[in-house]
């Protein structure tokens, strides 16, 4: 027996050679034609037969197959009623190995419905995974086409109805339903018979050709106050040589920054300024001053305020809980 099993040869392969280099989900190409050759020889050494190839060949089938992940922490984003563009985002993979369109929907459930609800997305590879408007927008129906392996990032992005309460929520189900004939009501192990690629059948591996995830709105208390910052530079000031030159910004130049935090109503509870300075640039000692409501002049924070954390490159001021006004801060620091 071992002597006729070392008599045969066999020998395999791909009639595409991309199924045989490239990595997949669900392994090889939908389509792929796959063939298995073997041959016999025998004879004496000096003189022996070898037989014409005998093939065995299939196309690989199709596996349907697709995965959704909220992204949201804890699948929940906080919102405001009457906040517009509230956004819940999602990845959805295809995780089969055949070219396969997939329809999107969202459905609301819960003590409010989000109004004007409409669904975005872009490429994982390529995208940042923030929602900006730039993105492309979905219609319900024209099927999103998914390559093996590819993903989308997915927003849901709603209005919040003004009249939501605090400590309502709303839950969204967002579903990737394969378009495959057949698949949307399929149990998994379900054969499609020829609704694969190249005509190949289908087989389904997820139930009902849809994959689904879920995230909450809840509705929090509006913010107690409205607070605006703005940071500028007031002056930029260099030594050339003893000659102090002004407006350049060279090494050794000192950078005046101004900090400027308005409270425009409500009350702001615990206000810190935070001012983290870049590794170019060194803090000069004894220059972090504040103003409140730009009178009184500058004066040097005290310690029990703030200061300046040489370990963390920051500066932070706290002005503790603050009504409508101005808070200010200023300091210096060289560029390196």
């Amino acid at each position: 027996m071992k002597q006729l099993l070392s008599a045969v040869t066999l020998s395999l392969g791909l009639a595409a050679s991309m199924a045989a280099t490239s990595t997949h989900a669900a392994g090889t190409i939908a389509g792929t034609e796959i063939i298995n050759s073997a041959t016999v020889t025998y004879g004496p050494a000096n003189n022996q037969t070898v037989s014409d190839p005998v093939t065995a060949t299939f196309k690989v089938d199709e596996v349907i197959n697709v995965n959704v992940t909220a992204l949201d922490s804890g699948k929940n984003v906080d919102v405001n009623a009457g906040d517009s563009a509230s956004v819940q985002a999602y990845t959805v993979s295809n995780l089969g190995n055949g070219n396969e369109i997939f329809d999107l929907k969202q459905t609301p459930t819960g003590d409010f419905t989000p109004e004007s609800t409409r669904i975005y997305y872009e490429p994982v590879i390529g995208g940042n995974g923030t929602f900006d408007g730039t993105e492309d927008t979905y219609t319900t129906g024209t099927g999103l086409p998914l390559d093996p392996d590819q993903e989308y990032y997915i927003y849901l992005v709603s209005n919040i109805p003004a009249a939501a309460n605090v400590g309502q929520i709303s839950t969204l189900t967002f579903d990737a339903i394969s378009q495959t004939a057949g698949a949307s009501t399929a149990a998994i192990g379900t054969i499609l018979t020829g609704q694969g690629t190249d005509n190949t059948d289908a087989v389904v591996a997820v139930l009902n050709g849809t994959a689904s995830d879920a995230a909450t709105f809840t509705v929090k208390a509006a913010p107690s106050a409205v607070v605006d910052i703005d940071k500028s530079i007031v002056s930029v000031i260099a030594d050339v040589n003893g000659t102090q030159v002004t407006g350049q910004y060279i090494p050794g130049a000192t950078v005046k920054y101004s900090v400027l935090v308005t409270v425009t109503s409500g009350i702001a509870e615990g206000l810190e300024i935070i001012d983290s300075l870049p590794t170019d640039v060194t803090f000069v000692a004894n220059t972090l001053v504040q103003q409140v409501d730009g009178t009184g002049g500058y004066i040097p924070v005290p310690p029990a305020s703030g200061g300046y954390d040489s370990i963390t490159h920051k500066v932070s001021v706290n002005f503790g809980d603050r009504s409508v006004g101005t808070y200010e801060i200023q300091l210096d620091a060289t560029i390196n």
